[in-house]
């Protein structure tokens, strides 16, 4: 029995519940929601079914409703001095006896030189609601995936922390998902949180495309999950597409089990009405990032010991 808010369209409460509430065990949105297709976060909220989660407190009640378009606009009009969108920012991979990985993607600038206190609380106002995203400093050693506030990412067990204000640079790249998907990643880290072994498995340094893909029981059929593979694979779509799928890749292409070759294909090759726009930050002033740093048409270069590089995923 699908269960309705008393007080439908006062997301303040809907957020509240969001946050100790998820669908019944093994059971995806999709599922749920059969003969309903979630057309809105709005009937996300009013038409979910609740249970202990687990994810406490990671959507703001304060986050800012409307398109993520909208709420771009809504966060570079508050922080003109802070913030702007770079048109067609290059990304490339170019190497002997590969495949290069050549396109193209919206960067928002952030700067954090001089920025108001107020700016790390609205950076999740703006992006808590229908994204995940994928920090990623340079070198690329680590993947983490932001959901709400929080950031979470697997090696020996899976760790849950705040999302940190960055204190140099770092690329996140944005993936924007439907309600009905939005609903099934909350479940599926629920449940990985409730019992990692059971859902991914033990971590494996190679990471895996090849697992079953379900929000319940996404167990590599071959080797084990790494800090990429087991976000890449989840199996979140409506009609259980992994996260790659979504993006517009394939299992048969290895794309997900490197953080530098993840954000790499996303960034080259992702849809871009998945892939809206990437997140650079950094500690120069917004000015300055936008003269050397961030330039429509070429590729992102940073000060990396005294030398002005083009980024690195180093992906391998």
């Amino acid at each position: 029995m699908l269960k309705t808010l008393s007080r439908a369209g006062v997301l303040a409460t809907a957020f509240a519940l969001i946050t100790s509430s998820a669908f019944a065990s093994g059971q995806s949105c999709e599922s749920v929601f059969k003969a309903q297709e979630l057309n809105s976060f709005q009937d996300l909220f009013e038409n979910w079914q609740y249970r202990q989660t687990r994810l406490d407190d990671l959507i703001p009640a304060s986050a800012w409703k409307g398109s993520l378009a909208e709420r771009t606009q809504q966060f570079l009009a508050k922080y003109p001095d802070n913030a702007a969108v770079v048109k067609d920012v290059a990304f490339k991979y170019e190497a002997p006896n590969e495949i290069p990985l050549v396109g193209n993607r919206d960067v928002l600038v952030i700067s954090t030189a001089n920025a108001p206190e107020s700016l790390m609380a609205d950076y999740f106002n703006f992006l808590s609601l229908g994204t995940i995203s994928f920090p990623l400093s340079r070198g690329g050693g680590h993947l983490r995936t932001r959901f709400g506030t929080n950031t979470f990412d697997i090696i020996s067990a899976l760790n849950q922390s705040p999302y940190s204000k960055p204190d140099g640079f770092r690329i996140e790249t944005v993936f924007e998902l439907t309600p009905s998907e939005f609903a099934n990643m909350a479940e599926y880290i629920a449940n990985v949180k409730a019992d990692k072994t059971g859902v991914i498995g033990a971590f494996s340094y190679e990471g895996s495309q090849q697992s079953r893909g379900k929000v319940n029981d996404n167990l590599c059929l071959i080797g084990g999950h790494n800090c990429t593979s087991w976000m890449a694979t989840s199996g979140v779509g409506k009609n259980g597409e992994r996260l790659l799928e979504l993006a517009g890749g394939s299992l048969d292409h290895i794309v997900g089990t490197n953080p530098g070759w993840w954000s790499l294909f996303l960034n080259t090759m992702g849809k871009k009405e998945r892939i809206p726009f990437s997140v650079f930050w950094t500690n120069s002033s917004l000015r300055e990032s936008l003269d050397r740093e961030v330039v429509s048409g070429e590729q992102i270069h940073t000060l990396n010991n005294g030398v002005v590089a083009p980024w690195d995923f180093s992906p391998h």
